[in-house]
């Protein structure tokens, strides 16, 4: 049986013109938006799976899952997060 570990990351959600966008703070390009929050979080998370394949078919090296408090203390980030 494989043994998979998962990880939390965390995107940044925050109200846009035309609904919301999404930003993953450890995959740099990894973004999303939707009209609705609800829309926004899954198509992040659909984002964030096919940013993840593409990172595995180039053997690129995924990064360890920044913590909740690291994040807050980054001053250039919003207020507003979301973990998956």
């Amino acid at each position: 049986m494989m043994k998979t570990n998962l990880e939390t990351f965390t995107a940044n959600i925050y109200k846009a013109k035309s609904g919301y966008n999404a930003v993953f703070y450890d995959f740099d390009g990894c973004v999303s938006s939707g009209r609705t929050l609800e829309e926004t979080v899954n198509n992040a998370k659909i984002a964030l799976q096919m940013h993840i394949d593409g990172m595995l078919e180039d053997k690129e090296k995924i990064p360890k899952a920044s913590g909740l408090e690291k994040i807050k203390d980054n001053k250039d980030n919003k207020e507003t997060y979301y973990t998956n």
